[in-house]
């Protein structure tokens, strides 16, 4: 039976120009509220890991569960254990805000937005009133996962 740690590394590819081990198993659902990017998963005991706090378990120790796992790479697939610290969510918001990743614009401050917020009013209202997806996206000249996006899935969450 392979090891735990086989397993992690079964699932990863090191990419050289990075040093970064990407994980190619399943990945974190983005609407769970407590997990907000994508982030590879495993698997242990019937219950699911993070497969980067599994990979600095196995190589670092284990952490408190009150201590996240922060990457020094800033990408959220990589489980490589020398790009992993452990440290408080405060480390974590400022390690964003010293790489200037905090704060990123919303809705139609995107330079590639592609809706107003009245668009997006607009998109709302209509699917209260009953008309479908596929027909809001023909209506705006959108696609239908974009409509699905704005009304049930909380893009654009910032507009009221």
């Amino acid at each position: 039976m392979a090891s735990l740690r086989d397993k992690l590394l079964a699932k990863c590819v090191p990419e050289p120009n990075s040093g970064c081990w990407l994980w190619e198993g399943c990945l974190s659902n983005p609407s769970r509220p407590k997990v907000a990017a994508r982030y590879g998963v495993m698997r242990i005991n019937k219950r699911l890991r993070l497969a980067h706090r599994v990979s600095y378990a196995l190589f670092n120790g284990a952490l408190p569960d009150d201590l996240v796992v922060r990457h020094t790479c800033d990408n959220t697939y990589c489980v490589n254990p020398e790009h992993l610290l452990g440290g408080t969510q405060r480390d974590n918001v400022e390690d964003r805000e010293r790489r200037g990743r905090g704060n990123q614009p919303k809705g139609m401050g995107k330079p590639n937005a592609k809706l107003t917020d009245d668009d997006v009013l607009e998109i709302r209202r209509l699917r209260l009133t009953g008309m479908s997806a596929i027909r809001i996206a023909a209506v705006m000249g959108i696609k239908i996962p974009t409509v699905e996006n704005v009304v049930f899935h909380g893009a654009w969450s910032h507009v009221k």
